[in-house]
């Protein structure tokens, strides 16, 4: 169940440090009742917002390290569609035109040789899942499900299983970019 309003705005794309990155909350009623925001990552991040008294909110943050920020917007407790998002956040000197890779990586290295580097993060669109577990499941039965991120780019893998009940999971890293859930 999520929340009724909407996040949108380049803010929730993508961001760059020491600078304040905007993204809009919309909502079917009294702008500031009962919306949440949060913002975790590798550093504080400045917020402010502003009520457009149109339903609407704008929102700003300012973080001061890149890195991946998760975004967190709620009405009345509940996500909003696509909350959290993980937001890549570039340094303001390379913007988006480079490759962002995590800081722990050597500098002027690839510390991941199996990706593409066909845009700053790669291409989601070219991850493969396979696996029984995708069409059928059978109770008390373990399903498997195998995701390859070798030619996607740079990224996170999230996963989540849905059903009428409670689904234990686990991660097997096979090797760089292939996964098995």
């Amino acid at each position: 169940m999520f929340g009724q309003g909407i996040a949108l705005g380049q803010g929730l794309l993508s961001g760059k440090v020491k600078v304040f990155n905007d993204f809009i909350v919309h909502t079917n009623i009294d702008a500031e009742s009962g919306i949440s925001i949060g913002i975790e990552g590798p550093s504080n991040a400045q917020m402010r917002h502003v009520d457009n008294e149109d339903g609407s909110i704008k929102v700003q943050y300012k973080p001061m390290v890149p890195g991946y920020y998760k975004i967190s917007v709620k009405q009345n407790g509940l996500h909003l569609k696509g909350s959290p998002f993980d937001v890549p956040v570039y340094d303001s000197k390379t913007g988006p035109e480079q490759p962002f890779y995590p800081k722990s990586s050597l500098a002027g290295h690839q510390p991941y040789p199996h990706l593409d580097d066909s845009g700053p993060f790669g291409n989601p669109n070219k991850v493969k899942v396979s696996g029984r577990g995708l069409f059928r499941g059978i109770t008390n039965v373990q399903s498997e499900i195998i995701v390859d991120t070798r030619k996607a780019g740079l990224g996170r893998v999230n996963w989540t299983v849905s059903g009428p009940g409670n689904v234990q999971t686990r991660h097997v890293h096979i090797v760089s970019g292939l996964h098995k859930f």
